[in-house]
């Protein structure tokens, strides 16, 4: 009985390089970190940027993904 030869994937010839590179991005993994939740799409409101802080509170920095510009 002869060898099979099979070409499994991501490898090429029997041989152990890769066929493509893994690439890591400035953004890589966030697809559901940053993706909207469902109905909420869209830039946000005036009453977002408005909002006043008084010295001592405390705050949460929650990424708009709807903003790309300044994100952390």
């Amino acid at each position: 009985m002869g060898k099979l030869h099979t070409i499994s994937r991501g490898y090429r010839h029997g041989t152990r390089n890769k066929l493509h590179t893994i690439s890591r991005g400035y953004r890589h993994g966030t697809r559901n970190k940053f993706a909207k939740k469902f109905r909420s799409k869209g830039k946000p409101g005036v009453s977002r940027y408005l909002t006043t802080f008084k010295r001592g509170d405390y705050v949460d920095i929650v990424v708009d993904p709807s903003i790309q510009k300044g994100m952390p």
